[in-house]
């Protein structure tokens, strides 16, 4: 069953056996990152787990354990998840994964303490990823197929610098540019029934869209090199 809320938001949900699935994509990645900020979509990916309107740093990760789930998130080049799985153990159980999933994803806070916090490990997986050769290998490949410009050995993750320099103010711009509800997609899997779940993700995927900054999104301009390099 494939659904549009009234904000734009659209809504996959498949009937399957099996535990519950929730997955949120917004359609942003490094890809639409200026250079001086590359590796910004992968910072808010980490701080979306650090405080939202009506969750404390940290009580995401709680609660999902509490239902008995376990959760994650990931960004690549054009997308950005998360992600949660659980078993339907009680009834209430999938309408309290979808309310978590919908507030970590539409409504963080970012909290200037948590923010500067969360640069050390980010800059440790910087250390991580410029050590694997596969990883640096993809990323030449494609800066040289595609003309890339990056100071970024991984430019998924950006550079140590890049976070160094990210302000709250920097965050909040970046996400109120591109975290809208026009530009997700939210997929349920699991024995669940369609039209009670999307009533439930309707009750709670309720941000409303904001188009003020929309000007300000950035598509990474391709130049495809059919030369050898």
């Amino acid at each position: 069953q494939i659904y549009k809320l009234a904000n734009g938001q659209k809504i996959i949900i498949a009937n399957k056996k099996g535990p519950a699935f929730i997955n949120t994509t917004y359609n942003v990645g490094s890809m639409n990152e200026p250079d001086n900020i590359r590796g910004i979509s992968h910072f808010i990916e980490h701080n979306l787990f650090n405080g939202s309107k009506n969750l404390a740093p940290k009580e995401y990760d709680l609660k999902v354990s509490k239902l008995g789930g376990n959760t994650n998130a990931s960004t690549s080049f054009a997308a950005t998840d998360y992600y949660l799985q659980l078993q339907l153990l009680n009834d209430n159980s999938l309408e309290e994964a979808i309310k978590l999933n919908a507030e970590q994803t539409q409504f963080p806070t970012f909290p200037n303490e948590q923010l500067i916090k969360e640069k050390e490990p980010v800059k440790s997986e910087i250390d991580m990823c410029n050590d694997d050769p596969n990883t640096v290998a993809v990323c030449k490949v494609l800066k040289n197929l595609f003309g890339i410009k990056t100071s970024s050995e991984d430019f998924v993750i950006g550079t140590k610098s890049n976070i160094n320099s990210f302000t709250r103010n920097t965050v909040l711009d970046y996400f109120n540019t591109w975290y809208t509800p026009d530009n997700a997609v939210t997929v349920i899997t699991g024995d669940i029934n369609p039209d009670e779940t999307i009533n439930l993700v309707a009750k709670y995927f309720n941000k409303q869209n904001d188009y003020s900054q929309i000007n300000k999104r950035i598509y990474e301009p391709l130049k495809y090199n059919d030369k050898p390099v």
